[in-house]
């Protein structure tokens, strides 16, 4: 969600502020957070004194910015007290902060498995997850977390969000709505913006406008330290432009953007009056992409493409909006409808992409699918690994419900892994009535 708000995961080694510990929930009620110096004691019982100097003299390197020593001071405590739950998750947040995030979660895994009473731990886990694509994973640990902790803004904020992401807008709205009945959350703008763009998914446009009120701005999210996009709001004006996660924008309006550039665009947008375009260039999978996006949250934004001919196949055409639209009311806006002369179903597959695309052997991958379809119902998808010889593995046929009139996105998560070097195709197969599609992407093995 917003990258500035409070819930942003704090890569640092949060367990080191004891006056934001809780205490383990008993009974079906948690009892109220005991006072820091308890909570602190609790956190480093077990670990003994050389231990918990190693910990603090990583925490001082990490404060310097030292963190590749950091991480080997808290590896060295890890490897005296490998079932301590500070020196899992010193280890575990430091690899997510160094973007390592698959290298991460083991130890915070280990970390959450020994000790339930931080909910920063639960929070760095939710957030590493969701990195990884295993959106629903971050979802129900978010649930266990707000279980935990049901009176704090910062778990309820952190389930709306788990919950946005996997497209449960109205549990989404209940978690936020709820944040804002506890103490603090009244005072958080973000949490009305978050509420508004759950209503921008369910099309309630009217109300989605009465909490954040037409303002500038497109509906997309970036990552912590560099200019890629993380999230697009659904049906914000960035997806109904055809932006998606992962996009780089590379220049805005003509003007050129760096790699690190994310504030120059924030402010560049919030600059644009409402319902005005902005003309983006970015890159996707290796290939330059440009288009037109209104800004501004209204339900009649248009949406136009500006790309060369061969990479218009790479995006997905917004539906028309309506002339004359005199109400924000969802009621007034024609749902999008096939051509006149679409009389079967149809699906095309716009894009595979494996993530990450090199891996080592023994570890996993997932695969994002995008795709458009013409009419609704159930689509059956499968995959398969090829080493261009034969087929090493087939999966299941598991279907998902489709998504009509925009491109929707299918996420495959834990797929079994390949062990031995080598390039290796990955082939989707989707079906929705009698329409079939197929894609493909490659996987790269390297050697260990």
């Amino acid at each position: 969600m917003n990258i500035v708000c409070w819930r942003t995961v704090f890569f640092a080694i949060l367990i080191f502020q004891p006056e934001n510990g809780a205490a383990r929930p008993q009974g079906s009620v948690p009892p109220a957070p005991p006072p820091a110096s308890q909570t602190a004691a609790d956190m480093w019982r077990g670990l003994a004194k050389n231990g918990r100097d190693l910990i603090e003299k990583g925490s001082a390197l990490e404060s310097q910015g030292r963190i590749e020593e950091a991480l080997a001071i808290y590896q060295k405590a890890y490897t005296l007290y490998p079932n301590h739950t500070v020196t899992n998750a010193a280890v575990g947040s430091t690899y997510q902060k160094m973007g390592r995030t698959k290298e991460a979660i083991p130890y915070l895994e280990r970390a959450l498995s020994l000790d339930k009473s931080n909910f920063f731990i639960f929070a760095n886990l939710v957030h590493a997850r969701t990195a990884l694509g295993d959106r629903v994973g971050a979802a129900q640990l978010a649930v266990e977390c707000a279980g935990f902790f049901p009176n704090l803004v910062f778990t309820q904020g952190l389930l709306g969000d788990a919950l946005y992401s996997v497209g449960k807008y109205d549990a989404a709205i209940a978690a936020y709505s709820k944040a804002q009945t506890l103490p603090g959350g009244d005072k958080d703008p973000s949490l009305n913006e978050d509420l508004a763009w759950c209503y921008v998914a369910k099309e309630d446009y009217a109300r989605a406008l009465s909490l954040l009120g037409n303002s500038a701005r497109i509906g997309v999210t970036f990552q912590q330290n560099g200019l890629i996009i993380t999230e697009v709001r659904k049906n914000g004006p960035a997806d109904l432009a055809g932006i998606r996660e992962g996009d780089q924008p590379l220049a805005l309006n003509g003007e050129n953007l760096s790699p690190a550039d994310t504030a120059s665009f924030v402010k560049k947008i919030q600059n644009t009056p409402v319902g005005q375009k902005v003309h983006v260039k970015l890159l996707r999978a290796g290939q330059l992409l440009e288009m037109d996006v209104s800004v501004g949250i209204t339900p009649d934004s248009i949406i136009q493409h500006d790309v060369p001919a061969a990479n218009a196949a790479n995006l997905i055409a917004a539906p028309v909006a309506p002339a004359a639209v005199t109400s924000t009311t969802p009621a007034v806006i024609p749902a999008p409808v096939a051509a006149p002369d679409v009389k079967a179903p149809a699906i095309t597959i716009n894009r595979v992409d494996v993530k990450p695309a090199t891996i080592r052997p023994g570890e996993t991958f997932s695969i994002e699918v995008s795709y458009t379809a013409t009419v609704g119902g159930q689509i059956a998808r499968t995959f398969s690994i090829h080493d261009g010889t034969q087929t090493l593995f087939e999966s299941q046929p598991q279907t998902v419900e489709a998504v009509v009139g925009r491109a929707g996105l299918i996420t495959i998560s834990k797929v079994p892994s390949a062990s031995k070097p080598g390039k290796y195709a990955i082939r989707v197969h989707l079906v929705l009535g009698n329409a079939k599609a197929e894609g493909e992407a490659v996987l790269t093995i390297t050697q260990k």
